[in-house]
């Protein structure tokens, strides 16, 4: 991001990310309204409730997404169904949690036993 900001005649300094899990740095951030004019928080319901409660700061959120992953296919079944249970279960609440696969149909036969017992294995319950 700061190289295509550059690259605009923009200062490179003008987006920034915190890569540090720590939520006390996001509460030192919330407060330096005097140096940052808006914050666009990615993360969880939990970071984004605490950026609307806590903010003395403009904050943009997004809302929980509804990701979507599409098995083409052409798919590795093995590797798709070890993408498919991290995307869902590794971090639920996570805003890039997997809410909705789409199946090819040329492979629903096949794939979506397989895909079923993995998830209920996981404690996931799949709707049709």
């Amino acid at each position: 991001i700061q190289q295509a900001l550059s690259q605009c005649g923009l200062p490179a300094a003008a987006v920034q990310a915190i890569e540090s899990p720590d939520r006390e740095l996001v509460n030192q951030l919330l407060k330096l309204d005097r140096y940052v004019d808006m914050l666009i928080p990615r993360g969880g319901a939990g970071l984004h409730k605490l950026c609307r409660e806590q903010s003395t700061i403009p904050v943009i959120t997004g809302g929980i997404g509804v990701c979507h992953i599409y098995a083409d296919d052409s798919i590795d079944f093995d590797k798709a169904l070890t993408v498919i249970e991290s995307a869902k279960v590794q971090r639920p609440s996570a805003c890039n949690s997997l809410e909705t696969l789409l199946v090819n149909q040329h492979i629903a036969d096949r794939f979506l036993p397989a895909l079923s017992k993995k998830m209920a294995a996981a404690g996931v319950t799949l709707h049709a």
